[in-house]
């Protein structure tokens, strides 16, 4: 039994070796022995899932339906409370106002207002104004003059439209005191003379401004009537109009026309001159934050006495921020026709004596532009020049042809003006303000010797400065270059240059009680604004305002 096993195990070991002989060796082959790493082989998962195969299947059919009947519901939301936006104070208004002072040379000053507060149905307001002074000048007639005005205002305001009306009349009195008393012995009351002015007005302006359904539309009528102690009278009746839309198509911009018709009516010693115009401006306006630009043209048609009047000019304008805030192009091309008024020129010249006609002034070309902005929040500049072309331009010329009046008569002539204009502001919000403004121009005529009583610089200074509630304080400044004028005996004066200074303050007291004091011409220069009439010297005016 063990030799059996014996040879057994030899012929088991010869077979491996046998077996191990007859395997051929690869070249570069190498046999790597370790021990013993188990691994498991992949296994497939068996995916499908038992069915039950039913021979025997019955089919379920349902039935459906609307339920009518109503079940309710309760839902209550949870209260919201108020907001209410934040009111900002609002300043006190008052009803009445009342300023009175007195001066040197016998000066008083009254001003009576009553009006009405915040109000969002209506607004009306009520004024009466007094200034006078009897002064003295050597050398010179009767300086003494009286201003008595009045005037009314009432507004009604609908959710469309605003209406209102305005009415006032004014009584002027002065002398011509542009004469010697020691070589002219003429009484002072033949120099006296007294304009009286009325006015009226009614308007109405729409509230739609960027509504594109509705258009906008301001129409107004105006009533002018002037008068004067020796016969002259004129009065001047205006229809002002402007329609326009609002659309979005390119820009936001507006097209419309603007309408103005004039009526002229005058008389001087039994003279009489009648003119009327009509002007028609159609107009695109359109622009964006930044730029704006009106295109429009005008045509100006009328009859001057017997001499017909038509004018056609382009009227363009527009601005351009080139810098933000900082540098701001504008400019502006057009023309105008309009009546050289007697209104007009007694405003301009309260001494005129003697008015042989009335004229037209035709501009047929003005150009404008510049730019302007801001330095920072505080200081501002501008920076400009302007070409106009006018065309009957009304001159005042000395006249001493009435020995009761020496004053001024009109000539009128064409008239060429380049003008360069600079200023520039700062202003600390309601505390302080500084302002400094220039401008001087280049006069160009046809006939005349020089443009008369028409300065070519002319700069005005002006500050004003509050001091918490209580005190405020202005100071104005005026300096006019020299001008030109024609002489008693012909020939061409030259008036001196013109420094004007005038300082103002006020003292609150209490917010409805403060006191004033004003000084005019305080370099106490005796200075002719006009031929032959000088200024009258320091003035000193002090009082107290009521406000209730």
């Amino acid at each position: 039994m063990k030799t059996r096993f014996v040879l057994s195990l030899f012929f088991l070991w010869s077979g491996f070796g046998i077996a191990a002989l007859a395997q051929p060796v690869l070249e570069n082959e190498r046999v790597i022995y370790t021990g013993f790493e188990p691994r498991l082989a992949n296994m497939e998962k068996i995916e499908s899932q038992p069915v039950i195969v039913d021979t025997l299947r019955l089919p379920r059919e349902g039935t459906y339906e609307l339920n009518q009947v109503k079940i309710p519901t309760f839902f209550v939301p949870d209260t919201l409370s108020v907001r209410r936006m934040g009111k900002e104070p609002l300043d006190k208004l008052h009803r009445l106002y009342a300023k009175g002072g007195f001066g040197n040379y016998t000066t008083f000053l009254g001003d009576v207002g009553f009006n009405s507060i915040r109000n969002k149905a209506h607004g009306y307001s009520l004024n009466y104004q007094h200034y006078s002074m009897n002064g003295s000048i050597s050398d010179r007639g009767n300086p003494a003059f009286n201003i008595n005005a009045f005037s009314g205002q009432y507004a009604r305001f609908f959710k469309p439209l605003t209406v209102q009306v305005d009415a006032g009349y004014q009584r002027q009195g002065l002398h011509y005191y542009g004469f010697s008393p020691e070589n002219s012995p003429i009484l002072v009351d033949s120099t006296a003379q007294v304009y009286v002015q009325g006015r009226a007005s009614a308007q109405i302006v729409s509230r739609h401004r960027t509504d594109s359904v509705f258009p906008n539309y301001q129409a107004k009528l105006d009533f002018m009537h002037h008068a004067d102690r020796f016969g002259f009278e004129e009065n001047h009746l205006r229809f002002s109009g402007d329609l326009n839309h609002f659309t979005d198509f390119f820009a936001a911009e507006f097209i419309g026309i603007r309408t103005k018709v004039d009526l002229w009516q005058f008389s001087a010693l039994g003279n009489g001159s009648n003119a009327h115009i009509v002007d028609v401006h159609p107009y695109l306006r359109l622009g964006r934050r930044t730029w704006n630009v009106e295109l429009g043209a005008g045509l100006a048609a009328g009859k001057n006495d017997s001499t017909d009047l038509l004018y056609v000019f382009p009227r363009l304008s527009g601005h351009w921020n080139l810098f933000s805030k900082y540098i701001i192009v504008h400019a502006a091309l057009g023309g105008n026709v309009e009546r050289v008024g007697y209104g007009n020129l007694i405003q301009d010249n309260p001494f005129l004596s003697r008015l042989d006609s009335l004229s037209t002034q035709h501009r047929p070309f003005e150009v404008r532009g510049g730019i302007k902005g801001a330095f920072s929040n505080d200081v501002s500049y501008s920076l400009g020049i302007s070409f106009v072309d006018q065309r009957n331009a009304a001159f005042f010329m000395a006249d001493s042809s009435l020995t009761h009046r020496h004053g001024f008569t009109v000539r009128y002539d064409n008239l060429k003006t380049t003008a360069l204009f600079a200023g520039i502001h700062f202003h600390r919000g309601e505390k302080l303000r500084i302002g400094l403004d220039a401008s001087y121009a280049f006069f160009s005529l046809d006939t005349l010797a020089a443009a008369f009583h028409r300065p070519a610089l002319q700069v005005k200074a002006s500050a004003a400065y509050q001091l918490g509630e209580k005190i405020l304080a202005r100071a104005d400044l005026f300096f006019i270059g020299s001008q030109f004028s024609n002489g008693a005996n012909g020939g061409i004066v030259e008036l001196n240059p013109t420094f004007d200074a005038n300082l103002e303050a006020e003292y609150r007291l209490t917010k409805g009680l403060s006191f004033f004091a004003r000084l005019n011409n305080l370099a106490a220069f005796r200075y002719n604004r006009y031929f032959r009439y000088p200024t009258i010297g320091l003035t000193v005016l002090g009082g107290l305002s009521l406000s209730l």
